[in-house]
């Protein structure tokens, strides 16, 4: 990561600086050799629980089951809709990584971010402005997790219509 400390990630265009913010980097940061863990031949940068906290705390949601719906919701939504494995599948545990894998039957296409928040409300039982909401908290804990060359890789996997969503 040229220039950077080890084990934490630069911080993201407008993301808010200070201790909790470079906390979770840290702790999403870890890298094989430091604490991180290995699966499947995989390295793994990103803790899960973590992760999962994460995406509770800024969905404001009350429980980490809740959170982890949300998780399961957006990221088997958001791997419907990619057109191969960006790289940064291989840095996320396998908890996270196996939802973007999945590849229903009969590819889902949705022609808008709209269509999109109402796939993931369906999955997680909520309405489509609570699962915006979600959605885009587990998306910017992703960001931050994997950093900027790897939210870019997502995003050139995605149609051009979750742009709003992953930008």
């Amino acid at each position: 990561m040229g220039g950077a400390v080890r084990g934490v990630l630069p911080p993201r265009r407008g993301a808010r600086a200070g201790p909790a913010n470079a906390s979770f980097r840290a702790a999403l940061g870890r890298v094989v050799g430091e604490t991180g863990q290995r699966t499947q031949g995989r390295v793994n940068s990103v803790d899960y629980e973590e992760f999962v906290d994460r995406v509770r705390q800024q969905a404001g949601l009350a429980s980490s089951s809740e959170a982890e719906t949300a998780v399961r919701a957006t990221l088997t939504t958001l791997g419907e809709h990619l057109d191969e494995e960006p790289d940064l599948v291989s840095r996320l545990p396998e908890e996270l990584a196996e939802h973007l894998r999945r590849e229903p039957s009969g590819r889902i296409v949705y022609s808008s971010l709209d269509t999109f928040m109402e796939e993931v409300g369906k999955r997680e039982g909520a309405n489509t402005d609570e699962a915006s909401a979600h959605a885009r908290a587990v998306v910017d804990a992703l960001r931050e997790a994997v950093g900027p060359d790897e939210t870019e890789d997502l995003r050139r996997h995605l149609p051009d219509g979750l742009d709003p969503l992953v930008g």
